[in-house]
C-alpha cells in the first residue's frame, strides 16, 4: 500500500512542470546563515508571526495545559468537566480546520 501512494505520488510530480532557474551559488556556512537572515528580515509579516509564536505559545500552552487541568479538579468539580471543555476546545480546532479548507481570504495576513 506504501509503495502505491509513492507510486500515485510520482505519477502527480510528473505532471507539474517548472521553468528552469538560475541557481546563485554562495561561499560557505556563513553567507548562507546571511542571506536566509536577511530574506528572513525582509518579511515583516513572517517575523511578526514568529515574535508573536514567541509569545503567544509558551503563555498559551502554560496556562491551557498546565494551570487548566488544576483549573479542573479545583473549581469545575474534577476530569470530567475539564474533559469537556478539552472536547469543545477540539471541536472548535476541526471546525477552524474545516472552514479554512473551504474559505480563502484575500488577505490572509490580516485574518491570521
Amino acid at each position: 500500500m506504501d509503495a502505491l501512494t509513492f507510486a500515485v505520488s510520482a505519477l502527480l510530480f510528473s505532471w507539474i512542470s517548472l521553468k528552469a532557474k538560475t541557481v546563485k551559488l554562495r561561499d560557505g556556512l556563513t553567507a548562507d546563515l546571511r542571506a536566509g537572515w536577511d530574506d528572513f528580515r525582509s518579511r515583516r509579516r513572517l517575523w511578526v508571526m514568529v515574535c508573536q509564536g514567541a509569545v503567544v505559545i509558551p503563555v498559551w500552552l502554560a496556562g491551557y495545559q498546565l494551570l487548566g487541568p488544576v483549573y479542573g479538579q479545583r473549581v469545575l468539580g474534577g476530569a470530567a468537566p475539564w474533559g469537556v471543555v478539552v472536547s469543545g476546545f477540539t471541536a472548535g480546532l476541526v471546525a477552524g480546520a474545516a472552514l479554512a479548507l473551504v474559505w480563502k481570504p484575500g488577505r490572509v495576513g490580516v485574518v491570521v
